[in-house]
């Protein structure tokens, strides 16, 4: 699957934003279930292969040669200090991406889970449970 993306810039506080970002990420149904399908493949294997799937993912995908898995993780204090280096529109850009993925989430989980007040990360992680 080859395809030619178009990466545009967009402004948050223009008035068009929302509409212009749906449009942005529509993705015909056949790619997006080919995407899917993908996605469980890559899945799938590293819950089968373990880290020698993630690594060769990250290779094919990242272009990142890793050795082991725990050279790819970033540790908190690194995060941190990337973090305060970020202009102050960048950071902001970042909050607000945020706040648009946990309404999202938020919005996409049963009401069960909504209602019985648990933090977003609580109800990303166990919002099937009963």
């Amino acid at each position: 699957m080859s395809t030619d993306v178009k990466i545009q810039r967009l402004d948050s506080g223009s008035a068009n934003f929302q509409q212009t970002l749906l449009a942005s990420l529509s993705i015909p149904l056949a790619e997006d279930t080919a995407i899917d399908l993908k996605v469980a493949e890559i899945i799938l294997a590293i819950q089968n292969q373990g880290d020698h799937a993630l690594l060769r993912y990250t290779s094919q995908f990242d272009r990142l040669q890793a050795q082991t898995a725990s050279a790819l993780e970033i540790l908190p204090s690194e995060l941190k200090n990337a973090y305060t280096q970020l202009s102050n529109e960048q950071s902001q850009a970042l909050n607000n991406a945020a706040a648009r993925i946990q309404t999202t989430m938020i919005s996409s989980l049963p009401m069960r889970a909504v209602k019985a007040g648990n933090t977003p990360k609580q109800m990303a992680r166990g919002w099937d449970k009963k």
